[in-house]
């Protein structure tokens, strides 16, 4: 059993050798190592129904304000542009409720997340979900330091298996 916060933290923090599913980010490079990605997951922009883009990319929210979920993966990667100016929120609801008050241009989100929460708070009219063209979240599994032959037996697994069609249609019936 691991409590979400060593989850996070990775195995460096909590004396595990590996945690699988994490995020590779230049803070978690620096004290622990990667497998080959294991997961790749979309992005979601949400924007305004009245507002359909002619691409849906990073480079389209130069200069807005763009909502996102504090301290998750979407916040972490709009801090890496300075051009677009984050706009951080606690909940989904929040985020989404807020957008459909225009109190933000647009917002980045886990599809599923964004899907679920529009169409639970009714906003469905007033705003579209998008999957981002130029940017996808890769998983992968953390391990300490040190563990170079594990990463590379790893590595010949995922190749493999977890990256296939049929890895990616259960992790979808499962998690959407």
């Amino acid at each position: 059993p691991l409590s979400l916060t060593d989850w996070v933290q990775g195995p460096s923090a909590n004396e595990l050798d590996a945690v699988a599913g994490l995020v590779v980010t230049e803070e978690r490079l620096d004290r622990m190592d990667f497998s080959y990605p294991i997961m790749e997951r979309n992005v979601a922009l949400v924007l305004y129904a009245d507002s359909e883009p002619d691409t849906v990319n990073m480079n389209g929210l130069v200069g807005r304000r763009v909502g996102v979920i504090e301290g998750s993966i979407f916040d972490i990667i709009l801090s890496r542009y300075d051009e677009i100016t984050p706009v951080r929120y606690a909940t989904y609801d929040d985020l989404f409720i807020a957008q459909s008050m225009r109190d933000i241009d647009a917002a980045i989100g886990a599809p599923h997340s964004a899907e679920e929460t529009i169409e639970r708070l009714d906003v469905e009219d007033s705003l579209r979900i998008h999957i981002l063209d130029d940017l996808k979240i890769e998983t992968s599994i953390a391990l300490r330091p040190g563990l170079g032959a594990l990463r590379e037996r790893l590595n010949a697994v995922t190749v493999g298996y977890l990256v296939t069609e049929e890895y990616k249609a259960i992790r979808l019936s499962y998690f959407g």
